[in-house]
């Protein structure tokens, strides 16, 4: 049996359906819903196959074009923090 640090309790209720994942819980804080997540990695493997590098606020640019939202100065550290997977 491996060990966890995750509460017995939390194992439970997750099993029994009473809450989510954290990541579940945040998703409403996210500036990017799953799908357009999928656009802007789509848009950077684009890029990426056709020789072309991407800079930090063209990366900015491009996300706001897709969510309306301008993302702060530390989103692009936060993505590449958070595994936006390519």
């Amino acid at each position: 049996m491996r060990k966890t640090s995750v509460c017995l309790g939390t194992i439970r209720n997750r099993a029994l359906s009473k809450h989510g994942s954290a990541r579940k819980a945040h998703s409403a804080q996210q500036l990017l819903s799953h799908s357009q997540e999928n656009v802007l990695v789509d848009w950077i493997i684009l890029l990426s196959e056709t020789g072309h590098s991407i800079g930090k606020e063209a990366l900015r640019r491009k996300a706001e074009l897709i969510c309306g939202q301008t993302p702060g100065e530390t989103w692009v550290y936060h993505c590449y923090k958070l595994g936006l997977t390519l």
